[in-house]
């Protein structure tokens, strides 16, 4: 099965212990799921592991990221099962979500041939689409 990752669980998994870390260990230890990135989804984690600001503007409780959080994401890597794929924008796509930041997600999912998309996002909610199925963490064992 083939499986693209919104960044929210990404960085959920790395920042917190808990529920979305523990699926996404056992998501990486599952040889027959490959997790598929692209560089957009590798660059969206990287600037948030890299940006110690970025509640600020929301006026909520300041997160900070430590070198820490990015060797968890390396490491979590090294144990998973992916394939980083090049994305370019897809003239006329048929598929609307809300957020366009949350474009390259869909973009991944069809250019890698995803299976499903998980997502924590509201926004994906009401994307409707044939092509893949889109789940919360939860509902992906």
């Amino acid at each position: 099965m083939r499986i693209v990752i919104d960044t929210n669980i990404w960085i959920s998994a790395i920042v917190t212990e808990g529920r979305i870390s523990k699926w996404l260990d056992n998501v990486c230890q599952n040889k027959d799921i490959i997790i598929i990135l692209s560089t957009s989804i590798l660059a969206e984690i990287k600037a948030t592991l890299q940006n110690n600001n970025r509640n600020r503007i929301k006026k909520k409780k300041r997160r900070c990221f430590t070198e820490e959080h990015r060797k968890k994401f390396e490491a979590i890597l090294k144990k998973t099962t992916f394939e980083v794929i090049e994305t370019k924008p897809i003239n006329a796509l048929d598929i609307y979500i809300r957020d366009e930041d949350d474009i390259h997600i869909i973009e991944t999912a069809i250019e890698g041939h995803a299976d499903v998309i998980v997502s924590g996002d509201k926004d994906f909610e009401e994307v409707k689409t044939s092509l893949f199925k889109i789940m919360k963490p939860s509902e992906f064992c």
